[in-house]
Formats: C-alpha cells, sequence, structure tokens
C-alpha cells in the first residue's frame, strides 16, 4: 500500500509539472498572438494614413490632429490602447481583470 501512495504521488508530481509547463506554452502562444495582431494592425494603420495623407495631399491639405487619432483610434481592441489616449473606452471593454483567460 505504502508503495501504490508513493507512486501516485510522484505522478500527480509529474501531472503537476506538465500542467504548469502547458500553462507557460499557452501564455506564450497567446503573447505571440497578441503581438501579432498588434503588428497587423499597425501595418493596416500605415497603409491606411499613407492613402489618407496621399488623399489630403492631393487636396492642398494636410490631415489635423485630430484626424490622424481618429482614424488610429478606429482600430483599438484594447482597454489600454484607449487608456494611452485618454479617450473612453467602450462599455464593453470597460471591465478590467488581472486574471489570466486561457481559451
Amino acid at each position: 500500500m505504502t508503495e501504490l501512495n508513493q507512486r501516485a504521488a510522484q505522478l500527480r508530481a509529474r501531472g503537476e509539472l506538465v500542467k504548469s509547463q502547458v500553462e507557460q506554452l499557452i501564455l506564450a502562444f497567446q503573447f505571440q498572438d497578441r503581438g501579432h495582431q498588434i503588428l497587423d494592425q499597425v501595418s493596416g494603420w500605415i497603409s491606411i494614413a499613407m492613402t489618407r495623407l496621399r488623399g489630403a495631399l492631393a487636396e492642398g491639405r494636410a490631415p489635423g490632429a485630430a484626424e490622424w487619432q481618429a482614424l488610429m483610434s478606429a482600430g483599438y481592441t484594447t482597454v489600454e490602447q484607449y487608456r494611452s489616449t485618454a479617450r473612453s473606452a467602450p462599455a464593453a471593454a470597460a471591465g478590467t481583470s488581472t486574471e489570466t483567460t486561457f481559451f
């Protein structure tokens, strides 16, 4: 019986180690995915901004700061992005949590 208990304890410890490693991998994948999303957003914004700038210059004007801000903030998806510009986040994004959500 003692041997079975020891073996069960070893298996539990190994299971906890595997669980911890899987959680770390999931976090790393989520971080990489979010980084990719941000880079895609920046790349898209640059493309749109260049198109807008060319159009405005063709009209003989330069876009104002408010126009640039509206253009850039149109793609915001996180509360942090809204906070960085001191704008109010949409109600759906207003809740904050320190909890990590695995999906």
